[in-house]
């Protein structure tokens, strides 16, 4: 990382990639509570196409989310 990069606050490439959840409803889960025990409490899911991504997030990840498990 260069030092600009660095001063002015910018992620790494590494760490740009790494945010990328990609797996089953239970992986994305187990990932996301993984961040959350780093003391990230805000996520932005979205995916393409839209509507479609936005309905299996709601079916099948939220519940998941609320799993004390998660």
């Amino acid at each position: 990382m260069g030092r600009r990069q660095r001063e002015r606050g910018e992620p790494t490439r590494a760490l740009r990639l790494l945010t990328w959840l990609v797996g089953s409803a239970d992986e994305v889960a187990t990932a996301l509570a993984n961040y959350r025990k780093l003391g990230l409490t805000h996520f932005v899911l979205s995916d393409t196409p839209y509507q479609r991504e936005i309905d299996r997030i709601g079916d099948h990840l939220l519940a998941r989310l609320r799993e004390p498990s998660a």
